[in-house]
């Protein structure tokens, strides 16, 4: 019986000291918003410093995070946002929830599609582009290729268009397909995140199913064209993607990642449109956006 009992007593310590890792490395909450760059936020874990903050980054009980001055970074807790401040650092997280609640579930079952935008955001780009003013205009986001072209939901809706190379003053032009022109501007484009990428936001086009458009960019020296074509609906998007439980900016960027996914040369300049007038605010979205205009 003494055996058996200490047995069974092994058994119970056993079960405790696994209960306990457990609750050491459950996750605690995700890195939610930030300003500044990535590069102005670090984790340390285990005396060790994760080596580089990530979009929508996990952390877990006991982590440390350091924040740059002038800057914070939000996580996200028990359906909490939490801010931390150079003032704040370093924070030590700590284990809040004393239950899994209806957001952090919704976060569970994103876990494939923040990873994916873990990995777009994070790998080099591949563009053969050269950044001079002496190149013409170029929009990746719109270099279509024989059996994809980019493609836009239609309707009545205000476009940002973005690009680099070409010297200013710029024209941007949207026209039909037979040349009818839908709207332009000139501009010397200020700069959206570098003083290479240039921007503009369109009045309102009624874009028709089925049709084809052209986004024209006159430089000084130089003239690019891309087509798009504007189409009924868009890809309808996972029943987790849908959850109005989640924050409306991370839905909106995640959804814009998922169509990426989907297949990038054709939905990359949708995408752009989702993510573009919240990126401003929102660090996540701000470093989608800056993968989509590069």
């Amino acid at each position: 019986m003494k055996k058996r009992h200490k047995l069974y007593m092994g058994i119970i310590m056993a079960a405790c000291a696994l209960n306990v890792y457990a609750t050491q490395t459950r996750q605690a909450g995700n890195i939610d918003d930030f300003d500044g760059e990535l590069a102005d936020y670090r984790i340390q874990r285990d005396r060790q410093f994760i080596p580089e903050v990530k979009v929508y980054t996990a952390i877990y009980p006991d982590d440390l995070i350091y924040v740059s001055k002038n800057h914070f970074i939000e996580i996200r807790q028990c359906g909490k946002v939490h801010r931390i401040t150079h003032k704040d650092s370093p924070f030590k997280v700590k284990w809040e929830c004393k239950e899994i609640g209806l957001i952090d579930n919704a976060w569970l079952n994103l876990k494939g599609f923040i990873q994916y935008l873990v990995t777009i955001v994070h790998i080099p780009s591949d563009s053969s582009y050269i950044k001079s003013d002496k190149e013409p205009p170029a929009i990746p986001m719109l270099e279509g290729t024989f059996s994809s072209i980019p493609t836009l939901k239609a309707g009545t809706r205000a476009l940002s268009i973005s690009w680099f190379n070409g010297k200013s003053p710029y024209q941007v032009q949207i026209t039909t397909a037979e040349k009818e022109l839908l709207w332009q501007t000139e501009t010397t484009a200020q700069s959206v995140k570098t003083k290479k990428i240039h921007s503009v936001k369109t009045k309102k086009i009624h874009l028709k199913a089925d049709n084809f458009y052209w986004i024209i960019i006159k430089a000084a020296n130089h003239t690019t064209k891309r087509s798009f074509e504007a189409v009924a609906k868009l890809p309808d998007y996972p029943t987790p993607l849908q959850n109005n439980r989640l924050p409306e900016k991370a839905r909106r960027t995640l959804q814009a990642s998922w169509l990426i996914k989907q297949d990038r040369i054709k939905w990359s300049f949708e995408a752009y449109q989702q993510v573009f007038d919240i990126a401003d605010n929102y660090g996540p979205a701000r470093e989608l956006r800056k993968v989509l205009e590069e």
